[in-house]
């Protein structure tokens, strides 16, 4: 497990208060008039914490102790023991004996952002 200091050591000792799914869809910036783009719209998911908002874009799984995949909306009222932020994935245990577990490979990409975190003072984090 990697103890480094991250970001994301900030929703440590947090509880989600509710999950939310989400559509957006990206338009890049056309070159001329002529160029028409590729438009991407995607679904991605959104935890609110009391302090923070995490918003997931890329692929996901979530496994409790045993073993058996929940829902995001079963991880309201958990409280996130632990962080680990690996090259290739970012872990979040719970108190629940639950973790969830963002792909960070370039696979797993759906947008241009694998997360962002939202929080106090303005704080804006993006894994891309």
């Amino acid at each position: 497990m990697n103890n480094k200091k991250t970001f994301l050591n900030s929703i440590i000792g947090e509880t989600i208060k509710k999950t939310n799914a989400e559509i957006s869809t990206i338009i890049p910036l056309k070159k001329n008039k002529e160029d028409v783009g590729d438009e991407l719209t995607l679904v991605y998911s959104q935890l609110y914490f009391d302090n923070y908002t995490l918003l997931i874009y890329n692929n996901y799984k979530i496994i409790c102790n045993n073993n058996q995949a929940i829902k995001i909306d079963e991880l309201v009222n958990s409280r996130v023991l632990r962080t680990n932020e690996e090259k290739d994935f970012v872990e979040l245990i719970f108190d629940n004996n639950c973790k969830l577990i963002v792909d960070l490979r370039d696979d797993a990409y759906n947008g241009p952002d694998a997360m962002c975190l939202k929080g106090p003072n303005d704080l804006f984090v993006v894994w891309n």
